[in-house]
């Protein structure tokens, strides 16, 4: 799977970024601003679904909720929430024809 030579060139280079100061630092910094983007994505995407009334789990789907998202296409977001609630007047409009 490794030679010996690509494992001796990860064990030098993780004990470099152990014993190396600013190398340490450096990877810290790294870590720190990954974890610190996922999160405010988390957030922006979070707030997103709160202000538009909507969850993950209705229709048209999580995928094509998240690609207008993406891809900052506001037609295609529009499209997507005119699809789900056409829907779901769908729905309703079925459920009332039906005699009680």
């Amino acid at each position: 799977m490794f030679t010996p030579v690509e494992i001796g060139i990860a064990v030098v280079v993780l004990a470099a970024m152990i014993f190396v100061p600013i190398l340490r630092r450096l990877l810290g910094l790294i870590i720190r601003l990954a974890v610190f983007f996922v999160a405010v994505g988390i957030a922006a995407a979070g707030v997103t679904m709160i202000l538009n009334n909507e969850t993950i789990f209705e229709r048209p789907g999580f995928g094509q909720r998240v690609q207008p998202f993406l891809t900052k296409n506001s037609a295609a977001a529009y499209c997507c929430r005119g699809q789900a609630a056409q829907a779901r007047r769908k729905k309703r409009s079925r459920n009332s024809d039906d005699p009680e």
